[in-house]
C-alpha cells in the first residue's frame, strides 16, 4: 500500500494475502465457479451469491470479509473474535454459511491476523507521514479483489480502519494498467522511475510500535461488534 500526504508518500508491504486468497481458511478458495463472493442478511437471515450461480464449493477473500461482518451483525462473534455459536465440527465452532460451507474459530483468526495487518499497516503508514488515518480522504483499492471488495464490510470488520468509510473506490486492474503505460510510453516509464525516487519504503516490523498497532488492531473494537 502506498499513502500519499504533505508532498510526501510511504509505502509498506503487510502479510496479510495467505487468509484473503483463501489459504488457511477451511473452505478458501479463489474467486472462481463455486467460490461465495458475497454474503449479505436478509431479514435477519444468512443469504449468499455464488460465482457462477452454481453449488457453492468454497469462499474467496470478498465472501469471506462479507461473512465476517454479517455474523458480527449478528451477534455471533464477540470483540475478541470467539465464536458465539455452539455448532461444533470436528471439536471446533463454526459458523455455517449454508449446509455445507462453514467458517470456524481458526478461520475467524486469520481473518483478524490478516485485518490487523493491514489496518496496522494504514495507521503506521499515516503516523508516518505526520497525519491521522482520519486525515485520510481517499482510498483506491486495487487488483481483483479490491474490486469486488465491499468497503463497507471491510471498514465493519476494522479490515480498514474507522474514519475511512465512505473514502473508498475500486480502480481495476491498476499494476497492469500502470505496466502498459509504462511499456507504451517513455515519459510515463521516466515519470515511473522519478516516483520511486521519491516514495520511502516503511519496514514495518523494524517500527518500534508496530506489535502493539498490530495486536491493538486484531480485536473487533465494540463500534465493529455492536
Amino acid at each position: 500500500m502506498v499513502l500519499r500526504a504533505n508532498g510526501r508518500m510511504a509505502a509498506c508491504s503487510t502479510a496479510a494475502g495467505p487468509a484473503l486468497e483463501g489459504a488457511k481458511i477451511t473452505f478458501g478458495m479463489r474467486g472462481a465457479p463455486g467460490a461465495i463472493d458475497k454474503v449479505w442478511l436478509e431479514d435477519g437471515e444468512l443469504r449468499s451469491h455464488v460465482i457462477g450461480d452454481t453449488e457453492a464449493t468454497g469462499i474467496c477473500g470478498s465472501g469471506l470479509i462479507d461473512a465476517v461482518a454479517s455474523f458480527l451483525d449478528l451477534g455471533l462473534i464477540n470483540k475478541r473474535g470467539r465464536i458465539q455459536s455452539t455448532k461444533e465440527t470436528n471439536g471446533q465452532r463454526v459458523l455455517y454459511l449454508n449446509n455445507d460451507i462453514y467458517l470456524t474459530q481458526n478461520d475467524i483468526h486469520e481473518v483478524m491476523l490478516a485485518k490487523g495487518a493491514i489496518a496496522a499497516g494504514v495507521e503506521l503508514l499515516a503516523k508516518t507521514l505526520g497525519i491521522t488515518v482520519s486525515d485520510i480522504d481517499r482510498v483506491l483499492l486495487a487488483g481483483a479483489f479490491g474490486s469486488f471488495l465491499n468497503a463497507d464490510n471491510a471498514c465493519r470488520i476494522g479490515l480498514l480502519p474507522a474514519g475511512l468509510e465512505g473514502k473508498a473506490t475500486a480502480v481495476g486492474n491498476a499494476a497492469g494498467v500502470g505496466a502498459c503505460r509504462m511499456a507504451l510510453s517513455r515519459a510515463e516509464f521516466e515519470r515511473t522511475a522519478e516516483l520511486l525516487k521519491h516514495i520511502q519504503f516503511v519496514e514495518l516490523a523494524n517500527l518500534p510500535d508496530f506489535m502493539t498497532v498490530f495486536a491493538r488492531r486484531m480485536g473487533f473494537t465494540e463500534r465493529e461488534v455492536d
